[in-house]
């Protein structure tokens, strides 16, 4: 501790919270990345935005695209109990329970 106060309540931090519009437990992610080619990476881009865009149309011809990602430490994760599916008025419950099943790497 800082010394600052001697005690301070959990209220009295939310409302310090809420005043200043910090909200501690919301973050987003962000890349900082430096292209080698910049030009290559704008076509690279632009190649996969355009079979984005035509994912429809090519899925009623029959082409099914498929996007993946390199992802390394993927948990292979099985829910202890069924999931409750979401009925009028009443939300889905997923249980929070899982048994793990190590991991898996995503990757080409």
């Amino acid at each position: 501790m800082r010394g600052i106060a001697e005690q301070i309540s959990p209220s009295t931090i939310g409302s310090i919270l809420n005043e200043t519009g910090i909200k501690p437990h919301h973050s987003q992610y962000w890349l900082n990345h430096e292209a080698e080619d910049k030009a290559t990476f704008r076509e690279e881009v632009r190649d996969i935005c355009k079979v984005y865009h035509q994912a429809q149309e090519l899925h009623e011809q029959g082409v099914h695209v498929v996007s993946v990602d390199e992802k390394t430490g993927i948990q292979a994760l099985e829910r202890a109990h069924s999931t409750h599916s979401m009925e009028p008025g009443k939300l889905e419950a997923v249980e929070y329970e899982y048994e793990r099943h190590g991991t898996q790497t995503l990757g080409w």
